[in-house]
């Protein structure tokens, strides 16, 4: 378990690396051309957050190298962080996977984005709530008498065996309740994408039909790959969740049990870090080719423009049927599709049709 925690620390602590120089790197770009990136999308926000509390939590799994190396578990400043950092890790963990499968259901199932302003107040919510139930327990419910809130617990450091209730709601209730919604998130999608439930009306019939089944499709692509987050925050968790509940009951738990339940629960961020590397170009902004005509209304001739490059945002709405008059207003628009747009003249004016569709992922 030791290695597990080990491992993933690298693997986070290197990945975030990677996305922090890639976030800087964006802001001396000026071309137009170059595409934004990953942090510039909501859920590569949510990830982030996640990929935070994995690391946090792989601190924990480091602190069983001094252990092992040691031979001994006893109380002190190690023990202590390592409960801090476990108890701070899941419940990032529990709280960012819930997150990511509600986003995700949010857009897929409902047809819904969230606004800039509600990430951004669940971003700021949740780590306000991660941070106050870690700190809750050591601050404000310490007894002398039981001695200190962070100690040995089993074969780790945790919330001490005195501070048995605390424990329970806590960190078990969250993670339990954070589990089922998942879990109940996960299989409103599943149905969903079966297509046997639906929480929306059927796309209306017309010219855009096509341009909004390539959105749906995208969404769909992206939903099946963001929900391997939440499924395995809870095959991580199970095992050691088990091992948890019978704790409750049982004055001893075989250490086997314990080293592999908390091999799982480490395990958590190399495999997030895995999934992020497997993921990261489903999202990957797309770049649209829009060939720009103008007709004259003497010959009734159509000459061309110079090729824009744009981009639609897939977490925003698909866009309505474009006329001539609002064709110009696509250069500011954001895409993750290549289009070739072609001019026909109708009775009502000029108006884009789509002629091809690129998938480019």
């Amino acid at each position: 378990m030791a290695i597990a925690g080990v491992l993933s620390c690298i693997l986070v602590s290197t990945l975030l690396l990677s996305i922090t120089v890639s976030a800087l790197a964006s802001w001396f770009r000026t071309s137009r051309e170059v595409s934004a990136p990953f942090t510039s999308r909501q859920i590569a926000i949510f990830v982030v957050c996640l990929l935070v509390s994995d690391l946090i939590q792989s601190v924990s799994g480091i602190t069983q190298v001094k252990w092992a190396a040691e031979r001994r578990l006893y109380e002190g400043q190690a023990c202590s962080v390592q409960a801090f950092t476990l108890v701070m890790g899941d419940l990032g963990s529990t709280v960012w996977s819930c997150v990511i499968a509600a986003h995700t259901f949010c857009g897929l199932a409902l047809g819904k984005q969230w606004s800039k302003r509600l990430v951004y107040t669940i971003v700021i919510i949740g780590w306000t709530f991660v941070i106050a139930m870690t700190l809750l327990g050591p601050l404000a419910l310490t007894d002398p008498a039981k001695g200190p809130f962070f100690s040995i617990a089993g074969t780790w450091c945790f919330i001490s065996s005195p501070y048995a209730l605390p424990r329970l709601y806590l960190h078990y209730v969250p993670l339990f309740i954070a589990s089922a919604l998942i879990v109940l998130l996960y299989g409103l999608v599943f149905f969903v994408l079966r297509g046997t439930i639906s929480f929306t009306p059927n796309l209306p019939q017309g010219s855009a039909l096509p341009l909004n089944d390539m959105f749906a499709r995208q969404r769909v692509m992206i939903a099946k790959r963001m929900l391997w987050y939440p499924i395995a925050y809870l095959t991580a968790i199970m095992p050691i969740t088990v091992i948890r509940i019978i704790g409750l009951k049982e004055d001893k738990i075989p250490d086997w049990a314990w080293i592999i339940g908390l091999t799982f629960l480490f395990s958590l961020g190399a495999v997030d870090a895995i999934i992020y590397a497997t993921t990261r170009h489903v999202v990957k902004p797309l770049t649209i080719h829009v060939q720009a005509f103008s007709m004259s209304n003497s010959d009734r001739s159509i000459s061309s423009r110079p090729k824009l490059n744009t981009q639609w945002d897939l977490e925003s709405a698909p866009p309505t049927p474009l006329s001539a008059a609002s064709f110009n207003s696509i250069a500011r628009e954001k895409t993750r599709a290549k289009v070739d747009f072609e001019f026909h003249q109708t009775q009502s004016g000029v108006q884009i049709t789509t002629e091809q569709i690129q998938s480019v992922l």
